[in-house]
């Protein structure tokens, strides 16, 4: 998320060769053209961090493509990365409604300050609040919600909250596309409020332990902690868990879980928006022993896909995807948010998927194809392209039949499925990188031994006798 046609620095970690000071450039790309470029030397360590300065596009979502060249470089189509970026024209507004503040309130507000956002806090102290659309007050309509792209409900349901503040924030997410946040916790909350709503179950009590990234959740970008979706799980359960967690509706997504599979922290999609329900309590707890970094790059990441919009704002689509840059090989999602979107068929994936028509808000899991994903429905559709490993560079060849092709002819050696490895390796001759060999001499064999013997032996006998001790 960055601002519309400011300049930003861009932050890249570049793995250089260590010892050695090489050229290399950085290209930035996107929409078919260049849009930054930079030149280094490596200073001979194995890691070099350098920041691209970029100035970013008008409003909207961007697709771009970062790639390292180097002239001495065998493989430099591995060298690319692909993320995407959303571009405001002004700052997001985020709205948090609570009893009152904590540490974790106080973790939202760093990590907004953080990213730039224009965040207000209401807390009523269990008193009824002020109501409309001014500073230090509660919206009192649909419009005045709508002011926010996410609104976050932390503790127990404000004093005065009526049916039709219920309906409003309903009207909020599905008509308006915008993010429900709501922060679980002990007793009747805002969870209990919309469950009729949106058909969750009664939530159970409360627990405490280790927790873990959900399957596919690790894969989402705004979750990546590491170079991939195992080292990003292992990172994740590295943090331990909060004080306390809470089991919540599954939902269409489980991010966040525990060591029994319980899920305490889920996404699900309704019309054009979306509801988070975060059963996290206490996060000082995973930002000890050195992880405060790592919760601040989470709490931002995580900040900054609340406020963006899952269609773009005023556009007639039949269905949208997410995330915005579907992971290749990874179960994605599809999502059409109205009724009207008949005959939507997804196009540009391993296993072709035809929706229902005339459901209000279908979710089709796809197997995105190493290229660009097609929603299509009613004449009008929907694209999103693929990556390997958004915002990292490639780290699943095995994927690519065709980079392997063309390592294994750079290496001078030969491409074979696995069935037939076997019979391909029998077949290989061994090449001959050393030689060595062994000699044997037998001492005992050789005259300059025995010849060094009795010298030895003349030299002892001389120095004895003129001392006095030999006969």
């Amino acid at each position: 998320l960055a601002r519309a046609e400011r300049t930003v620095a861009i932050p890249v970690e570049v793995k250089t060769p260590a010892g050695l000071k090489k050229p290399f450039v950085l290209k930035l790309a996107g929409g078919g053209a260049e849009a930054a470029r930079g030149e280094w030397v490596s200073d001979g360590r194995a890691q070099m961090n350098v920041t691209l300065a970029w100035k970013t596009p008008a409003a909207g979502r961007h697709v771009m493509v970062l790639a390292a060249e180097s002239a001495e470089d065998s493989l430099p189509g591995n060298n690319a990365v692909t993320f995407a970026v959303d571009t405001v024209a002004k700052p997001p507004e985020l709205f948090l409604l609570g009893a009152c503040p904590d540490w974790d309130t106080a973790y939202l507000k760093q990590a907004a300050t953080r990213l730039g956002l224009n965040f207000t806090q209401v807390f009523t102290e269990g008193k009824p609040p002020k109501r409309g659309g001014f500073g230090g007050a509660v919206p009192n309509s649909a419009e005045q919600w709508a002011r926010s792209q996410a609104v976050i409900l932390r503790g127990p349901p404000f004093a005065g909250l009526a049916d039709k503040d219920v309906e409003d924030l309903c009207r909020y997410v599905v008509d308006g596309g915008n993010t429900l946040v709501i922060m679980s916790g002990p007793g009747p909350g805002y969870q209990q409020v919309f469950a009729a709503r949106f058909g969750w179950p009664a939530p159970a009590s409360g627990f405490s332990g280790p927790l873990r990234l959900g399957p596919a959740a690790r894969y989402y970008p705004f979750l990546k902690l590491g170079p991939d979706g195992a080292q990003s799980a292992r990172l994740f359960a590295a943090m331990g868990g909060s004080e306390r967690a809470f089991r919540v509706p599954a939902q269409h997504v489980i991010l966040v879980e525990s060591g029994q599979g319980e899920p305490v922290c889920s996404l699900g999609f309704y019309g054009r928006g979306r509801v988070l329900i975060w059963g996290l309590d206490g996060l000082y707890r995973m930002r000890e022993f050195e992880h405060a970094d790592r919760m601040n790059r989470l709490l931002d990441a995580m900040l900054g896909d609340w406020v963006t919009p899952l269609p773009a704002p005023g556009t007639d689509v039949p269905g949208m995807f997410y995330p915005a840059l579907p992971p290749a090989h990874v179960p994605a999602l599809l999502i059409v948010p109205k009724a009207g979107a008949t005959n939507v068929v997804v196009e540009g994936v391993e296993a072709p998927v035809a929706l229902q028509a005339g459901m209000s808000n279908t979710l089709a899991r796809v197997v995105a194809a190493r290229a660009a994903v097609t929603g299509r429905g009613d004449g009008k559709s929907v694209s999103a392209v693929t990556a390997d490993n958004p915002g990292m560079e490639r780290l699943a060849p095995e994927c690519d039949e065709a980079f392997l092709k063309r390592l294994a002819r750079d290496a001078d050696g030969r491409y074979a499925w696995a069935p037939d490895a076997v019979d391909v390796l029998k077949s290989v001759q061994p090449r001959t990188y050393r030689t060595a060999s062994a000699d044997l001499y037998p001492l005992g064999r050789s005259p300059y031994v025995l010849i060094l013997l009795v010298v030895l032996a003349t030299v002892h006998w001389v120095f004895r006798k003129l001392s006095g001790m030999a006969i």
